[in-house]
Parts: structure tokens; C-alpha cells; sequence
């Protein structure tokens, strides 16, 4: 795990180290510019997920894109997602995980906003949770 702030360099970085470029990599849509920027940095084709503004990435949308196109790798923001805002529940990103693992995809998590929560507490990310692999 290359833990980061969330920076494009490092979404970058991660990509070089699971895919080659024309590898295909599923994405959030609506999803952050600089996220598509840097699948074109790296020279990858793109699968577009829906998703959903409270619940995150369809997780039935990706288990599609699996079954039909060879993933390299996944990328999201499941916390305060740009431009969307949503949050994903600790259960939808022990799914997530699953059934990424499942497959042998590897899961990038932007996690820069995971800081933002209303409560003062520090929301889980999908591959740490808290403290724990969730």
C-alpha cells in the first residue's frame, strides 16, 4: 500500500506500477478531471461506472464492467467524492474491496478528502478502514 494526499502524481504513480498503457481502468462517472487526466498521462482506456450522489460507484455497474472487459485497475474517491459528494458505507466498500480482490484488480483510492467528515471523526477508507483491512 502507497499511502499519499491524494495527489495527481500519485494517482499516476499507482497506475504505472499495475498497468501498461491501452490497459483498461474503471473509473467513477461522473469523476474528477485530474483522475481522467492522469488515465491519459499513462495512456489507458477508460470504463465509466455510474455513480450514484450519496451511495457512490454502482457497485452492480462494476461487477459488469468485470465480467465484460479486462480491468486493470479501479480507481474512486468513496469519501466526499468530487464532484458528486458522496460517501460510500463502510459495507459498500467491504463490497468494493471483495469483490475487486475477487477478480485480481487492484483497487486506487483517492483519499483526500476523508478528513472532511461533520462529526470530527475521521471517516474509514476502503483499504485501511479503522485500522483494519476492511
Amino acid at each position: 500500500m502507497l499511502a499519499t494526499n491524494g495527489a495527481q502524481e500519485a494517482i499516476i504513480l499507482a497506475l504505472r506500477a499495475v498497468t501498461q498503457p491501452g490497459d483498461i481502468v474503471a473509473v467513477e462517472s461522473p469523476s474528477f478531471p485530474g483522475i481522467l487526466q492522469a488515465l491519459e498521462v499513462v495512456g489507458l482506456r477508460v470504463i465509466e461506472i455510474p455513480t450514484h450522489p450519496s451511495d457512490g460507484i454502482s457497485l452492480e455497474g462494476l461487477q459488469l464492467a468485470l465480467e465484460q472487459w479486462p480491468l486493470k485497475a479501479c480507481v474512486v474517491v468513496p469519501n466526499h467524492s468530487n464532484p458528486m459528494g458522496a460517501r460510500m458505507s463502510d459495507e459498500r466498500k467491504q463490497q468494493l474491496v471483495s469483490m475487486l480482490a475477487a477478480a485480481g484488480v487492484p483497487l486506487i483510492e483517492d483519499d483526500i478528502y476523508g478528513d472532511l467528515c461533520r462529526r470530527g471523526c475521521r471517516v474509514p477508507r476502503c483499504i485501511t478502514g479503522r485500522g483494519e483491512r476492511i
